[in-house]
């Protein structure tokens, strides 16, 4: 079996674990299919989560997806739940990053 073949089959066990509503398998499942590129995988699992850590990774897969204004939404409302919380400021650094980037490509 080949190494396609391998990550494919280990993608497709992943997708099947995080099918259940347990928010930390969803998140970990997220993050290795946005490291393998699956974006369009990776946002279902982490679309619902309400933690910070989990409306971190859905703002980090929206910058993926070049869904700069969704990521802008979800930040307002990290920021807003989370003020003071480290993850929100992280998220910040990185919209605040994607929109330096947005605005110099404009």
């Amino acid at each position: 079996m080949g190494n396609a073949a391998k990550q494919s089959a280990l993608l497709d066990q992943l997708k099947s674990l995080a099918a259940n509503d347990d928010p930390v398998c969803r998140l970990t499942a997220a993050q290795v299919c946005l490291m393998a590129g699956e974006l369009n995988h990776a946002y279902p699992l982490v679309a619902s989560l309400k933690s910070p850590e989990g409306v971190a990774c859905k703002i980090q897969t929206l910058l993926a997806l070049a869904r700069l204004d969704l990521a802008k939404l979800e930040l307002k409302t990290l920021q807003k739940s989370h003020e003071e919380s480290i993850v929100a400021e992280l998220c910040s650094v990185y919209v605040n990053l994607a929109s330096g980037a947005s605005a110099a490509m404009n």
